[in-house]
């Protein structure tokens, strides 16, 4: 890729649209975070003190690393590429950590959309530790939300598709940029894009066959 196709964005940038969105997550009421590592680290914990509310614990943060990305071993650039299958490196210890995700919602972090692919593991293999958790305590999956936060996208094919069912235009830091939320699995999901271009619009999307 060369230098004039790439796109900056500063600490700043992200901050400020940390901020941004701060007010539209407080509505989904998020229990706990879980941020992917290692890309997700940052942005969780500029989100994490945008949350903070006076008299209210302070949300926590829980790591999970995962794997898809290899480098293709050039000799000019450390470019990368996506990997077909996504590696678990790093998980939630729920017991060590006293928590679970029943009657949660659940704000899931990373840095960049690419292909999808390990955002949508990430949520399978939640909702997967969700439903063991439901059977061996009591609970209904239903009760728990999944929200997602990212701060890149890539126009590129995903693993989901989406359609889109409403928008407005957005405007930050004078430069465009494009803002997501979708719905997924029939649960909310608050997805927060920054892509620099023309003509950006802040989109709803919802999988087909889901209520909004």
């Amino acid at each position: 890729m060369g230098e004039e196709n790439k796109i900056y964005i500063s600490y700043n940038h992200i901050h400020k649209m940390c901020q941004d969105i701060a007010p539209k997550i407080k509505e989904f009421k998020p229990d706990l975070m879980i941020a992917i590592g290692g890309g997700g680290f940052i942005p969780a914990r500029m989100l994490r003190t945008c949350l903070k509310e006076a008299g209210k614990p302070t949300l926590r943060i829980y790591a999970i690393i995962l794997s898809l990305y290899e480098d293709l071993g050039t000799v000019s650039t450390a470019e990368e590429a996506p990997g077909v299958q996504v590696k678990r490196v790093q998980w939630i210890d729920y017991d060590q950590s006293g928590v679970d995700l029943i009657n949660k919602n659940v704000l899931i972090i990373d840095e960049v959309d690419d292909t999808r692919k390990t955002l949508h593991y990430a949520l399978s293999e939640l909702e997967k530790d969700l439903a063991k958790q439901c059977k061996e305590k009591g609970g209904d999956p239903k009760n728990t939300k999944f929200g997602v936060f990212v701060c890149h996208n890539k126009l590129k094919e995903k693993k989901n598709n989406y359609q889109t069912i409403s928008h407005k235009r957005v405007d930050i830091s004078q430069k465009m940029f494009q803002i997501l939320g979708f719905v997924i699995l029939g649960k909310l999901m608050i997805l927060n894009i920054i892509k620099k271009c023309a003509n950006c619009k802040v989109m709803i999307y919802k999988k087909q066959g889901t209520s909004s």
